[in-house]
């Protein structure tokens, strides 16, 4: 049974602190969108583009994670030690296997299907359209997509990713097409 609230009624219902707020969004996208293609490389994307869509739409973010730019794309700093955290404390579990290319792939199922989560109604809305828009692509195609976002761009690499430079993705700053397929072929040649 899965429970979404909105809008706590009071101050002790809100999630105030940080770790926790990216477990609620891990566990949500989990349970919700997991697919095999949900490696924790996709699962970094899925949480930058819920953070800063959300900071774009609503001027704060989901959960207010520290990312940092990367040879990957933007990542959450402390990723790995909230997934190592979660699978200690018995939230998710770790399943280690081998993509079609018989490469090994690590994703994460959640352990319990009783779970509430508290999101305000705007942000339930733009983590579902994050997770519906890039729900079926794989880590590689959303990474690429990742590296064309304003902020990511804008950042210096090993910096971190400012929620401020979402302004960046105004359409007076937008990459065109052309542009777009040169960075593409660049990034698929490497």
């Amino acid at each position: 049974k899965i429970v979404i609230k909105s809008k706590p009624k009071k101050m002790s219902e809100k999630i105030t602190n940080k770790k926790e707020r990216v477990e609620d969004l891990i566990l949500y996208i989990l349970a919700n969108y997991n697919n095999e293609r949900l490696t924790p490389t996709k699962l970094n994307k899925l949480l930058y583009f819920c953070d800063f869509d959300n900071y774009a739409t609503h001027k704060k973010p989901i959960t207010n994670g520290v990312y940092i730019n990367n040879n990957y794309g933007p990542t959450l700093a402390n990723m790995l030690k909230v997934l190592k955290k979660m699978i200690a404390s018995g939230k998710i579990n770790e399943i280690k296997e081998q993509n079609l290319y018989g490469k090994p792939q690590t994703r994460f199922v959640v352990s319990s299907n009783n779970l509430t989560f508290n999101f305000d109604d705007g942000s339930l809305q733009i983590i579902k359209d994050v997770n519906e828009r890039y729900r079926e692509l794989k880590s590689s195609e959303l990474s690429v997509i990742s590296h064309f976002d304003p902020p990511y761009l804008v950042s210096k690499r090993d910096e971190l990713i400012k929620y401020e430079d979402v302004v960046f993705r105004d359409e007076e700053f937008e990459v065109d097409e052309s542009e777009r397929t040169e960075w593409e072929d660049l990034f698929n040649s490497s």
